[in-house]
């Protein structure tokens, strides 16, 4: 496929806007329908699409049988074809500096086609990106090989004014992108202690089967268990603890996920002490999970437990 045998033919610029919906307690006469979401719209024409192996195969079969012969697939060949990946259309968005804001895939298939993209960055829960000139390209994948068949397709999103007037939408949105940065690194965090406290205490149930003394490691787990709260404290909650970093990091990304006004000094703020209360945290964090841990379970080895021996819970039979 090369640009002779693919082309974008249209693309509408993007309108940029908050659809409302309080129009409640208006009468009868009120006309009410949802308004359209915001989203720019990619129209494409792909003239030879991609033959699979089934699709060879059975255009093989059907031209033997023509002939008189018949054949019948090998197992090799049917699971060739049922392990086959899809060949796919990767749409690229980058903005007017050359940063990726988007990849979205499609079927690569023969025909007019259409594509829309809704306007967020990276994924359909990110920020809406600002104003301003973009910049589309198309990759087709063909079992892991990428081919580039359009370059540079230029759009633009525009926005229109709202009651409240029009907000910054570039420093929003490189506000909310560093939100957004934050907000990935907590979800890991969480991730990080979920898994240890997971870790912990099977290491205390299987000890709890293997024939050894048993205050054997006792006093480490408690104390690495200590340590893993104080963090958990700080930057999820629970032990009596209030404003942590996943509640201020909330607060500022909920707050501007609409937001039809420049960013608060409040959500600023809240962003600023969850970003301090996490670097002060992260540290800790990781020696915990790619030092201590690990070395209490080379412990828990040497004295002869087993790692991710823990039975499965006995259900009882009513169950």
């Amino acid at each position: 496929m090369n640009n002779k045998e693919a082309h974008v033919f249209e693309i509408n610029d993007a309108l940029l806007y908050f659809p409302s919906s309080n129009l409640n307690y208006q009468g009868d006469v009120n006309f009410r329908t949802p308004n359209p979401k915001p989203s720019a719209k990619f129209e494409y024409y792909v003239k030879t699409g991609h033959e699979t192996l089934k699709e060879k195969r059975k255009k093989a079969q059907k031209a033997a049988e023509k002939s008189g012969k018949f054949s019948y697939p090998t197992e090799e060949e049917l699971l060739a074809e049922s392990e086959e990946s899809k060949p796919t259309l990767v749409f690229t968005i980058y903005d007017a500096s050359g940063n990726i804001m988007r990849k979205l895939s499609a079927p690569l298939k023969s025909g007019y086609n259409s594509i829309s993209w809704d306007l967020s960055y990276l994924t359909n829960r990110g920020a809406k990106v600002p104003t301003g000139d973009y910049k589309l390209a198309i990759d087709k994948n063909i079992d892991g090989k990428f081919t580039r068949i359009i370059e540079g397709k230029s759009f633009k999103v525009i926005s229109i004014p709202n009651a409240l007037g029009t907000p910054n939408y570039t420093s929003n949105f490189n506000f909310q992108k560093n939100v957004i940065g934050l907000n990935g690194k907590v979800t890991s965090a969480r991730g990080k202690i979920k898994d240890m406290n997971t870790r912990v205490e099977n290491m205390k149930k299987i000890l709890a089967n293997t024939p050894v003394e048993a205050s054997v490691l006792v006093d480490k787990m408690d104390a690495l268990q200590k340590e893993i709260d104080k963090v958990t404290k700080v930057i999820i909650g629970g032990f009596g603890a209030k404003n942590t970093v996943l509640s201020r990091i909330r607060f500022a990304l909920y707050t501007t996920s609409s937001a039809q006004v420049d960013i608060t000094g409040a959500q600023k703020e809240q962003f600023k002490l969850a970003e301090d209360a996490f670097k002060n945290e992260e540290g800790a964090l990781n020696s915990l999970f790619n030092v201590k841990l690990p070395a209490l379970e080379k412990e828990f080895e040497q004295e002869g437990g087993i790692l991710f021996n823990n039975p499965p819970t006995r259900r009882n039979y009513e169950e």
